[in-house]
């Protein structure tokens, strides 16, 4: 299997993801549900737009994203 195919594998996942999430969100009867927190990290060059509902999912995301990119400078020296 080579990048390309492993690419639309996982896009194909990740709609898949979003569909299966939006299904079980519209399914719910809205009882027993709890605070929503997200964040989100946009790179645009060196440059990261932190987009957050609070400033512990910021953090989070933020970290997140640091390790996915220190993932993927390793991944590119090897």
């Amino acid at each position: 299997m080579n990048f390309v195919q492993i690419g639309v594998l996982l896009i194909i996942l990740g709609m898949l993801f979003m569909a299966l999430g939006i299904l079980f969100t519209l399914g719910g009867n809205g009882e027993g549900q709890g605070d929503v927190r997200a964040g989100a990290v946009i790179l645009i060059g060196p440059v990261p737009i932190v987009l957050a509902s609070d400033r512990s999912s910021a953090v989070i995301a933020l970290l997140g994203a640091i390790a996915l990119l220190l993932a993927v400078i390793l991944w590119l020296r090897i």
